[in-house]
């Protein structure tokens, strides 16, 4: 696979990833104002959502910096895990 190619699937997962945590956020706020809370009201889709989207912006801020991570990389890189 030539880089160009990976870019072109890495961007595509970037933009899916963080479209698809966007809207996670409506029903999210929607339970939280409407109802009492607690740990169960976030859904297992919002966090897969979440995680993925922070992976794959840790992946494009190292891409973009050539391999050198940086600030931004760890935060997302950490809560990745």
């Amino acid at each position: 696979m030539g880089h160009d190619l990976y870019m072109n699937i890495l961007t595509g997962m970037f933009l899916f990833w963080n479209g698809a945590r966007v809207l996670t956020y409506v029903p999210t706020i929607v339970r939280l104002v409407c109802a009492p809370t607690d740990a169960r009201s976030h859904s297992l889709l919002t966090w897969l959502c979440w995680v993925l989207s922070n992976g794959t912006f840790a992946l494009m801020l190292l891409e973009r910096n050539d391999g050198v991570p940086e600030a931004m990389f760890w935060l997302n890189a950490l809560f990745y895990m």
